[in-house]
């Protein structure tokens, strides 16, 4: 396929999951704020206690790692962001100049994407059709498309060579 057809077809992709994107965008945000928020709560309580254990700050490491798996997704997304603009902008040089930068979105943004198909997938199994299990299942499998064709794309055999000037 030519660069261009593959461009075009880069933005068709994301533009039919830009919805997705919004959504996962959203949950992070909302997720990581409330949980940094619920953070500085605890660490309120503490000081105000005069840092004599209350029996909340047990809750606080799970709340940390939500924290940080709701950051590292949106680390992620800002990186595919990027990179996507790199593409759409530059082709597959410009992409092939960010190789490390795809590598480092993957494991940003692998791992809150993992959690959040775990998630839907027991509410679906659990509850049977679950309305938000199954839109937080699509959203997940509608991102996975345009970030396999940033892959292929890096894979491609029309990658630049060292000796191109």
């Amino acid at each position: 396929m030519s660069e261009a057809a593959s461009r075009r077809l880069f933005l068709a992709e994301l533009v039919v999951a830009a919805p997705a994107f919004a959504l996962l965008a959203s949950g992070a945000l909302l997720g990581g704020g409330t949980a940094l928020w619920y953070i500085g709560q605890i660490l309120v309580s503490i000081i105000a206690s005069g840092f004599r254990r209350s029996g909340g700050e047990a809750v606080a490491l799970p709340v940390i790692a939500v924290a940080a798996i709701c950051i590292a997704g949106l680390v992620g997304l800002v990186l595919f962001v990027w990179l996507s603009w790199r593409f759409w902008r530059n082709g597959r040089r410009g992409l092939h100049a960010e190789r490390r930068l795809f590598g480092m979105g993957l494991l940003n943004g692998g791992p809150p994407l993992v959690f959040v198909l775990v998630a839907a997938m027991s509410s679906i199994s659990r509850v049977g059709s679950d309305r938000l299990g199954v839109i937080a299942l699509s959203a997940v499998l509608l991102i996975l498309v345009p970030i396999a064709h940033l892959w292929l794309e890096l894979r491609s055999q029309a990658a630049p060579s060292p000796t191109d000037g």
